[in-house]
């Protein structure tokens, strides 16, 4: 049996250029899919990540899905150093970036559309927060399951491995469009299609200045 092939990394950067405030959620707050992953060999080479996800629960096919203390049922993590832990158990990711992903996975020559859900290596593709409405401490409640946000995604060269672009997590960082991470306050099950409702944590940092602040202080200018 062959080894699968090495993802084919492309020197490509969105053009027009984009305007992150442009990308707002508008629509009622609500879980689009909900996804896990396995770890597995990401590259020939020997790269294991479960940064790729399949989907357990979509619109079309709405399954009850359990979440645990420690995340979504059967979604693993190849370095636990890193990923997964209380503070990282459920990633949340916006629907609304889909179109602005696929955008740029095209002028990266990649054809293979985008999943509906997972895409992104996330766990809940949802839509109606982003990253400029959510707050630290924020509780999000969908289906039986509360979760608390932590913290934004910075994300590493298995992103670039996914997308198929060198450029795909310096891009996630200049955008902002880095989706965060909940901690899991009451286990239970969700499903495509639960409603989302958000209590009001502190207020203090969003996520996106969480982000910002992060950005300015290791990284500056990434280009």
């Amino acid at each position: 049996m062959q080894p699968p092939a090495e993802p084919r990394l492309v020197d490509t950067w969105p053009d027009p250029p984009f305007d992150p405030a442009s990308v707002l959620p508008g629509l009622p707050a609500q879980v689009m899919a909900i996804s896990a992953g396995r770890v597995a060999e990401l590259t020939a080479a020997g790269v294991r990540s479960a940064i790729r996800k399949t989907i357990l629960s979509s619109l079309s096919d709405p399954q009850a899905i359990d979440i645990t203390d420690d995340g979504v049922a059967g979604d693993e993590q190849a370095d636990r150093r890193v990923h997964g832990g209380m503070q990282k158990a459920v990633y949340l990711y916006p629907a609304e970036y889909y179109n602005f992903w696929a955008t740029f996975r095209a002028q990266a020559f990649q054809t293979t559309p985008l999943a509906p859900g997972g895409a992104l290596g996330e766990n809940l593709t949802i839509r109606g927060f982003n990253e400029r409405s959510v707050y630290v401490g924020d509780i999000l409640r969908m289906g039986s399951v509360i979760l608390r946000v932590t913290k934004q995604r910075s994300p590493c060269f298995k992103l670039n491995l996914l997308m198929g672009s060198a450029h795909a997590s310096k891009l996630m960082n200049q955008s902002g469009f880095t989706g965060w991470y909940a901690m899991v306050i009451q286990p239970g099950k969700v499903a495509a299609g639960d409603a989302i409702t958000i209590e009001a944590g502190s207020r203090i940092v969003t996520i996106n200045d969480m982000h910002r602040t992060h950005q300015s202080g290791s990284q500056g200018n990434l280009f």
